[in-house]
């Protein structure tokens, strides 16, 4: 019932992920901070960049003493999830937290999305599926980038919220979702919530 057992923030105020870097990392390090106070620890924060995720980390890392931070590549997957199910913790993690990740409970009650997860671009399969479908007069942004990006948002929105008695929040930290037009793709294919 997520109507009732879950809550959607999508702020407009954040710098978006292509201006300055630094700006953009220490806003979603200050913005991340006080979710996870309010969580009580409790919150996956989930990447698209390795690079933003260590960087965020370390910012965070030495202002966050009630919770125990985990990031991705310190420890396996498995053990980083044991860890996290035993005391109130923090997950900092990329693709493989996106989707396939169990936490049923209340070990888990809030998911932070950093960054639409839009593939890279420079990617060769997904560039050659660009330029295919740009020589076919098809817009590759709406018809294939948006699509892919939504179907990972849900995998990631989808972490939250695994039996009847889950609770939680859900942070999308892009504020392009909120700026650009076609962020009302995103919310609309989201579960509907608070």
């Amino acid at each position: 019932d997520y109507p009732t057992q879950a809550m959607l923030y999508v702020p407009e105020d954040l710098p978006e992920p292509g201006e300055s870097t630094d700006l953009y990392v220490k806003a979603l390090a200050d913005r991340s901070e006080h979710l996870i106070q309010a969580a009580g620890g409790k919150t996956f924060l989930l990447f698209t960049s390795y690079d933003i995720l260590n960087r965020v980390f370390n910012l965070l890392d030495p202002k966050i003493r009630d919770f125990q931070l985990l990031k991705q590549g310190d420890l396996a997957p498995t053990r980083m999830l044991e860890k996290f199910k035993k005391q109130p913790s923090v997950i900092f993690g990329t693709n493989s937290f996106w989707q396939g990740v169990d936490i049923p409970g209340d070990a888990l009650s809030s998911v932070i999305i950093t960054k639409l997860p839009f593939d890279v671009p420079t990617d060769p399969l997904v560039e050659a599926r660009i330029e295919d479908l740009k020589k076919r007069h098809i817009n590759p942004f709406r018809n294939f980038q948006i699509p892919r990006a939504i179907i990972q948002l849900r995998q990631g929105f989808g972490r939250l919220i695994r039996t009847a008695t889950d609770r939680g929040a859900v942070s999308i930290l892009d504020s392009r979702v909120a700026r650009r037009g076609y962020g009302k793709h995103f919310i609309e294919s989201l579960p509907p919530c608070e």
